[in-house]
């Protein structure tokens, strides 16, 4: 039995998904989650709602919501559809949390400690008559690498060129259709891609069970062109994660907040502590289980976990119990047959001596625990 983390794309949160995006991204995952739970492995499925960025601001604003308030009300229609079709996840999170914004902060800090974040002065597209900066999706026009004439500022979806703002040929405003627009000077945060190239190069190098489209593809993001490419990773919008450094304020950003496709990829970390939050783990570290407390909460949390699994026979404790000394997959080797259900011939097809004595003697002690009440 081994232990395995899936994930799936996240959903951006605006509009309502679709069979097209369950089959692209979030069914084969499930399908994969399923059958390795089949096989007797430990699984954790998770997923969430992308919720930063330009589209859900754009978006709030056609409803007249708060966008606060438009992206929990969207979650929550997008959770509903998730369990509807069925799907497994064990948590469906959002990167709005504040478990994520926690986490981003942190990240960005560290990196900034190691020397891969560095501040860049640079022009961007201001609309006069909006008052703001226009990032990302605020601003269309024409992309200046195929003329498709409703390119965004940060990509064409055309030709899946990456674009910034000012990249774009007779730019207008996404939020009033102005073209009364100007560039002003800006200060923004990076992340030094560039500097990891070689390091990425041979960590991918290392992958010999990786499929050759995955790597061609990797490999092609570090040398086509001019390479890989620093980034930016702040955005001038009133909506997202605060640039912080840590818990610390990070001068000169004040009023910026990190870039959607930044805090994105961190929400799936944020996503698996949300689960363990869920579960009652939050906060627990491999450390704790030296301590005779942290252990037994531990333990008996997994425990109630695994009985989950076995309601349907006549013991679930001693299903789990097997579960929990021998592993899954073994338990699928000795219920066989009527042993499925009845807990007494499951125990005497249990193969293992030392599993089948555990699961007796803790069922015993149980029994004597009993007589204290």
């Amino acid at each position: 039995m081994a232990r395995h983390l899936i994930t799936s794309a996240l959903p951006y949160i605006n509009g309502i998904k679709h069979l097209g995006n369950l089959v692209g991204s979030q069914l084969p995952a499930d399908l994969y989650a399923r059958y390795l739970r089949a096989r007797g492995h430990e699984v954790m499925f998770i997923c969430a709602t992308d919720e930063h960025g330009t589209p859900a601001e754009l978006a709030a604003g056609k409803t007249g919501e708060p966008v606060a308030r438009y992206c929990a009300r969207m979650h929550r229609i997008q959770a509903d559809l998730a369990r509807g079709f069925g799907l497994s996840f064990d948590h469906y999170g959002r990167s709005s949390s504040d478990r994520n914004r926690r986490l981003t902060q942190h990240f960005a800090g560290k990196l900034a400690d190691n020397g891969y974040i560095r501040e860049v002065a640079e022009k961007q597209v201001y609309s006069i008559d909006d008052g703001r900066f226009l990032p990302d999706r605020y601003i269309e026009g024409t992309c200046p690498n195929c003329g498709y004439d409703k390119a965004r500022g940060d990509q064409c979806e055309n030709c899946t060129k990456q674009l910034d703002p000012t990249d774009l040929i007779d730019p207008r405003s996404a939020i009033s259709g102005s073209t009364n627009l100007e560039v002003r000077e800006t200060k923004h945060l990076y992340l030094c891609q560039s500097g990891m190239r070689d390091q990425l190069n041979d960590w991918i190098d290392s992958k010999a069970d990786w499929r050759i489209l995955t790597t061609s593809i990797a490999r092609k993001w570090l040398n086509d062109g001019d390479g890989l490419q620093d980034r930016g990773i702040t955005r001038d919008l009133d909506w997202g994660i605060p640039v912080k450094k840590g818990d610390a304020d990070w001068p000169g950003m004040e009023g910026k907040v990190f870039y959607v496709w930044f805090d994105a990829p961190i929400e799936y970390i944020a996503c698996a502590g949300e689960w363990a939050e869920a579960g009652g783990l939050s906060n627990f570290y491999h450390s704790h289980l030296i301590h005779a407390k942290s252990n037994v909460l531990a333990g008996t949390w997994y425990l109630k976990k695994l009985m989950g699994r076995y309601q349907h026979t006549d013991d679930p404790i001693a299903y789990a119990l097997a579960d929990y000394n021998a592993g899954r997959s073994r338990v699928l080797d000795w219920n066989t047959g009527a042993a499925k259900t009845n807990s007494a011939l499951f125990i005497e097809q249990i193969g293992y001596p030392s599993t089948k004595a555990y699961v007796q003697a803790v069922k015993l002690r149980r029994e004597k625990y009993r007589d204290f009440k």
